[in-house]
């Protein structure tokens, strides 16, 4: 009897994972032709990112409407490497991982993009934006594998840094308010 359940519990994961859109979040794939290679640096330094720092991956149906993929209600996330032989980072943060993205179907036309953050300025990069190095890829259109279809692989990411963005200050937002409120006032 727990066979039969495990069965049934494992072919409901793949059928459902089946009918999802599936891409290989990497941006290091050597596998295609031409082959990706788009690492990520640190923009002050050129440094490429390390183990302190995250990827993840947004989409959406429009380009302005990105927001972060999840796959079983999971952020679809991934870490930066570093090189054993140096220690320094590589800039790559996957060669090669498939993920199902939830709301989304095999074939559908969506818009991609890829974050990346400190992951000591928080656990996601909304969080870390304005707090730590983030940054943001181009976004992509892209038809996403699934079913019989392999993975879609990022070709059109190009390489990207991270750097920090400050949020506004109460005193320069009180400032912008006022001189708002001053050329009302004048008209």
């Amino acid at each position: 009897m727990k066979k039969v359940l495990l069965l049934i519990a494992l072919t409901t994961a793949v059928a459902g994972a089946m009918a999802q859109g599936v891409v290989n979040f990497a941006n290091r794939v050597t596998s295609v032709v031409p082959a990706l290679d788009s690492r990520v640096s640190d923009k002050a330094s050129g440094a490429l990112l390390g183990t302190e720092y995250v990827a993840g991956l947004y989409w959406g149906l429009t380009a302005d409407s990105l927001n972060p993929a999840l796959s079983n209600g999971t952020a679809i996330t991934k870490g930066f490497t570093k090189s054993s032989s140096t220690g320094l980072g590589t800039g790559v943060f996957s060669t090669g991982m498939t993920a199902a993205i939830d709301g989304t179907q095999p074939g559908q036309s969506v818009f991609l993009a890829v974050v990346a953050w400190e992951t000591a300025a928080g656990p996601d990069y909304a969080i870390a934006f304005g707090k730590g190095k983030t940054g943001m890829s181009n976004v992509m259109q892209v038809t996403l594998g699934g079913g019989l279809n392999p993975p879609t692989v990022l070709t059109d990411l190009k390489a990207f840094s991270v750097e920090v963005v400050p949020e506004p200050t109460v005193l320069a937002l009180g400032v912008l308010g006022g001189v708002a409120f001053l050329l009302r006032r004048r008209s």
